[in-house]
């Protein structure tokens, strides 16, 4: 049986407070003495956060296809396979494509937590169950993504990324939130 793994959760209010940046950079500082690696970094990520992640051994994504695409998710099988000590694996609250192992993200967390992976994740606050009426209520809009309350409570540590209101217009400014083609 693994030893119990263990959880640190980055999150956020605002979109944009780079809390994959962050997660990144403590995957760095961890990789120097233990066996790390990024599990998923979402695509989008942006430049500082891409810079974090540069040269930390990273796990090709799996090709789903979807409808007419192909889209790309944790490779879950793969990361068990590896069973490193530790992975990033970013968007904990994501809905996973139709025809891999689990609907959530959360729920591969789970399975390489069980395996004896320590895994470091992000959220955005506004995806938390409880939080979805007065994120919507804020925002305009019902967020898509949903993650039961239980699973940023069970994690071992949940780090709380917060900016400054003129820091996070900066950070929009600079489009280091929304790409264009994504505003």
């Amino acid at each position: 049986m693994p030893a119990a793994a263990t959880t640190r959760c980055s999150s956020a209010w605002p979109p944009g407070s780079a809390t994959d940046t962050r997660v990144a950079g403590v995957a760095r500082r961890v990789e120097a003495g233990r066996d790390a690696v990024i599990g998923y970094l979402e695509p989008r990520a942006y430049d500082d956060t891409q810079a974090q992640a540069r040269g930390l051994p990273r796990l090709r994504p799996r090709r789903v296809p979807y409808k007419n695409m192909v889209l790309e998710e944790l490779d879950l099988p793969a990361l068990l396979a590896r069973r490193p000590e530790v992975a990033l694996i970013d968007e904990l609250s994501h809905t996973n494509t139709p025809g891999v192992e689990h609907g959530k993200r959360y729920e591969d967390v789970d399975d390489a937590l069980a395996a004896g992976i320590d895994v470091y994740s992000t959220v955005n606050v506004q995806y938390l169950e409880s939080l979805n009426d007065p994120a919507a209520e804020l925002r305009g809009a019902r967020p898509r993504e949903t993650l039961p309350d239980r699973v940023l409570l069970a994690a071992d540590d949940v780090v709380i990324v917060d900016l400054t209101p003129p820091a996070l217009i900066e950070r929009l400014r600079a489009l280091r939130i929304y790409r264009p083609e994504r505003a």
